[in-house]
């Protein structure tokens, strides 16, 4: 199984990532009652497929105890697709949207290394887990747990605003 990383920086002033990903939190917000999805850029070989996961990667930093954020990928649109406000980055317009499913689990940095998680490198890439197998086993065990509990959406809403609100709470928030 692949999955595709999106290293996100620790302050908006320096890091576009950071920009995007806040307004993410909030065209998602009212995900449960929304038409709004997640989305993300791929990474610049395009090679990430409906179905493989997605992970927000937050280092450790001054302001933040680093966490990874897991989303399965629902479906991969073309470039068209871009949000209009993601024109600033304008190295970026070759490549493919990720339409993303709500959080499914969040790792502390110390939980993602102790499984084998891989480091964040510069810019969005793409790595398989096979080789990782206490990872991969972690991310099923999530996946199987909420394919059981899809006919139950209070109980997905109350995981996802959970994972949203530690997420904002531990990461997002600018110094």
């Amino acid at each position: 199984m692949n999955i595709t990383i999106s290293p996100i920086g620790s302050s908006v002033k320096t890091n576009k990532g950071l920009l995007n990903y806040n307004e993410q939190l909030n065209r998602t917000s009212s995900l449960i009652d929304g038409d709004q999805f997640w989305c993300w850029d791929d990474s610049r070989y395009n090679n990430s497929v409906a179905g493989e996961l997605f992970a927000f990667y937050f280092p450790k930093a001054k302001n933040c105890t680093g966490n990874v954020i897991i989303h399965k990928i629902n479906a991969v649109k073309s470039p068209e697709h871009r949000l209009p406000s993601w024109s600033a980055n304008v190295g970026q317009t070759d490549r493919n949207i990720l339409e993303l499913s709500a959080p499914i689990k969040m790792y502390t940095m110390d939980e993602w290394v102790q499984l084998d998680g891989p480091m964040s490198r510069m810019g969005t890439y793409q790595t398989d887990l096979s080789s990782r197998k206490m990872l991969y086993d972690s991310i099923n065990i999530c996946l199987r747990s909420l394919e059981q509990y899809q006919n139950i959406p209070n109980d997905q809403e109350f995981v996802i605003n959970v994972i949203l609100e530690d997420t904002y709470d531990v990461c997002v928030k600018e110094v």
